[in-house]
């Protein structure tokens, strides 16, 4: 979904406030804001004081290539294979090479450099070409860091990944895959619901946990995939060199699909049903300044 601009007028305001205020003040009053607290950065335990601790002290921009969604294909497919990236059709470097004329019928547009910029086209003929051009130029500005804090985007070339279409977007459920230490524990299911967005949680042997994340639950509860003990085995491989990260995978007629890999979800401010659960995510990361070693 492309951000409108009431999105784009908070999030240079929050440019604005980091540049003023710093990481370390903003992150704090945007804790409260969101969560109901400030975090503990002394002693952290629930799981957004700990992403926040590692967004703000550990050795995270070692991590860009890994979150950038061109260059992590070549990891993905050195480590769990080729087989699982979903068909690359072009890469825009620069406002010089853009252009869609070309395309196929249906394709999602991807900001390589940020998280949540994604544009889907199901009918090139029925979309504005300058439309798609001006958001083009406008993404190869952004600078995702001075927005989120995030510094494992930080040193990112931004591009622009043109994949083709794996499926409508209504009916794409997505698998968020919480591994610590290389073993993946939670199970974040993510998908729409009569064009609500809804999420439930469960444990890597399918066992429903009583808390969400940010979206309210599924009304209709999603059935275990197949290809579950795939899921599972992919996300471990990609996971093994990591203390913490959420790896995102979709399931398409049987099918298996890298999404992302995800190292501070949320920006360390996603919203619990509990603050009891937030502490229970947080009890399985154990927060190292060198993030990538275990």
């Amino acid at each position: 979904m492309i951000n409108n601009q009431r999105n784009i007028k908070r999030r240079n305001k929050l440019k604005y406030l980091r540049n003023i205020m710093g990481d370390k003040k903003l992150n704090s009053l945007l804790s409260y804001r969101n969560l109901g607290y400030f975090p503990n950065l002394k002693n952290p335990e629930t799981f957004n004081e700990k992403i926040q601790w590692i967004k703000l002290n550990a050795n995270i921009e070692n991590l860009g290539r890994f979150v950038d969604k061109y260059t992590v294909r070549e990891y993905v497919s050195d480590n769990l294979g080729k087989d699982y990236l979903i068909p690359l059709i072009k890469v825009i470097e620069s406002d010089k090479e853009i252009e869609f004329h070309n395309l196929p019928k249906s394709f999602i547009m991807k900001a390589s450099h940020t998280s949540g910029y994604n544009y889907i086209v199901n009918d090139l003929k029925k979309e504005d070409f300058n439309k798609l051009k001006e958001i083009s130029s406008q993404w190869l500005k952004i600078n995702y860091y001075l927005e989120t804090g995030e510094r494992n985007y930080k040193n990112i070339k931004p591009n622009i990944v043109i994949e083709e279409l794996i499926s409508d977007e209504e009916d794409l459920i997505e698998y968020k895959v919480h591994c610590y230490e290389g073993v993946p524990k939670i199970i974040q299911v993510n998908g729409n619901e009569n064009n609500v967005r809804k999420g439930n949680y469960y444990t890597a042997k399918w066992e429903k946990l009583p808390f969400y994340k940010g979206t309210p639950a599924f009304k209709k509860e999603p059935k275990k995939p197949k290809e579950l003990s795939e899921i599972i085995l992919a996300a471990k491989k990609l996971s093994s060199v990591f203390l913490y990260v959420r790896v995102d995978l979709y399931c398409v007629s049987g099918k298996i699909y890298f999404g992302e890999l995800t190292f501070t979800p949320s920006g360390g401010l996603a919203k619990f049903s509990d603050k009891y659960y937030d502490y229970l995510m947080g009890s399985f990361l154990e927060i190292q300044r060198e993030i990538l070693i275990k």
